[in-house]
């Protein structure tokens, strides 16, 4: 999968094959090979083409830089942008899965090139490209990234030319986007496995449910790989979400995922088992026993002090080191054992155990790490400051306040200046 992440004030749109020196061009809407025109609503600095019927979503960018993705438009809006373009398919609104439809044969459940753009928290626009995917997947893929809005670019014929990584693919078309900058996701794609949730809470020990556990741990190794290494680190869940198995490995396997990490806490009906163990397959691919063995020996170089046992790297037929090629599995200590369950119930304790675990997947993967500059003044602060996001555009803030209304919490909204250095 490719991806990249663009901003709107950097993005424009040619009817005219594009310009061939500009650092990023994509597919735009879909277009008739026969006709060599644009399938669908577009407009472009007040010159309005519309080729199909209504019906299909639009990616509007409007002259003061914000963003919407929308099935919901008028001319109104038309003339207040700098330029629309439709899609093929809604696949996210509100943060919702849609039910893909579309006015056009998009196939959805057929494996085919397929391109998406979505709308993130931060005004950005995210890219996602599938080489060979089904229209569920960059659905998937979209939810994984937990984008507000997305729909599908195009279905087929897919063209994509950057100037970092030489990427051709498809026949160009006769409309585009052209991005001066971009940003493309980083590689390796690590998925983090919170294992359990909603309506599964998992193993049950004196009082305490695993999935509680799995949360709290997942969630502080995603922060601990994004704050120091490079790489694009995603978790299934991030909230107390229902999952199935399958569901699990299908959304790492939309967003072409390098590494899956999946996390858990064992169980026994003797409280006297305890201790630490790791699974890979029955029969290792890729890198899965190289990374097993570094994050083993991290974590139990951790534990020990403790009078942790080692149960030993396992190999298995779980689903979890089955389906995806490259990933592992781990038992974080026993619920069931009061000791196990006391270090478990320590929220310093489980953070520290994130962070060595993190590392150890860090060394296995061999990620390169961050590059980090630590002010020569540090100027003290009092109080505390609870932010849940920074957004370029008002809309964007906005949507979020009645987001976050609707769960019963209220914020203020505050500006924000940002200062730019310029170098």
């Amino acid at each position: 999968m490719l991806g990249y992440t663009i901003t709107a004030s950097d993005l424009s749109v040619s009817v005219c094959g594009g310009s061939k020196s500009s650092p990023l061009v994509l597919s735009a809407n879909p277009y008739s090979i026969t006709t060599k025109k644009p399938i669908g609503f577009m407009a472009v600095s007040g010159d309005v083409y519309n080729t199909i019927p209504e019906g299909l979503p639009v990616l509007m960018v409007y002259k003061d830089g914000g963003v919407e993705i929308t099935e919901d438009y008028n001319m109104l809006d038309v003339a207040d942008a700098r330029f629309v373009v439709s899609g093929s398919a809604m696949l996210i609104r509100n943060r919702e899965k849609c039910e893909i439809g579309s006015t056009l044969n998009i196939r959805p459940q057929t494996a085919m090139p397929r391109m998406g753009v979505g709308h993130l928290m931060t005004g950005e626009l995210l890219f996602l490209v599938l080489e060979d995917g089904t229209a569920e997947d960059l659905q998937r893929a979209f939810g994984f990234y937990r984008v507000y809005d997305a729909m599908m670019l195009s279905y087929a014929d897919i063209y994509v030319q950057d100037n970092i990584g030489g990427i051709t693919m498809g026949t160009q078309p006769i409309t585009v986007l052209e991005a001066k900058k971009f940003k493309s996701l980083p590689h390796p794609i690590i998925v983090i496995d919170i294992g359990h949730g909603g309506a599964d809470p998992g193993a049950i020990g004196l009082g305490k449910k695993e999935k509680d556990v799995n949360l709290k741990m997942g969630m502080a190794m995603r922060e601990f790989l994004v704050r120091n290494y490079e790489g694009t680190f995603l978790v299934t869940r991030s909230d107390d979400s229902t999952l199935s198995l399958k569901e699990r490995t299908d959304m790492a396997k939309a967003v072409g995922a390098d590494f899956v990490f999946s996390s858990h806490v064992n169980a026994f009906n003797i409280p006297e088992a305890n201790g630490y163990e790791s699974w890979i397959f029955t029969t290792p691919r890729g890198n899965s026993a190289e990374v097993r063995n570094a994050v083993h020996d991290e974590v139990m170089a951790f534990l020990a002090p403790y009078g942790i046992t080692d149960r030993g790297r396992k190999k298995g037929n779980l689903h979890m080191v089955r389906e995806p090629i490259n990933s592992m599995l781990v038992e974080n200590l026993f619920i069931t054992n009061p000791g196990n369950n006391k270090l478990l119930s320590d929220t310093n304790f489980v953070m520290k155990l994130a962070d060595v675990t993190a590392k150890g997947l860090a060394k296995g993967l061999k990620l390169k790490t961050k590059l980090t500059t630590v002010p020569s003044e540090a100027v003290p602060t009092a109080g505390w400051a609870l932010q849940t996001g920074f957004y370029t555009y008002k809309k964007g803030a906005l949507d979020e306040q009645a987001r976050l209304k609707t769960l019963g919490i209220n914020t203020i909204l505050v500006p924000k200046t940002v200062a730019v250095v310029k170098k």
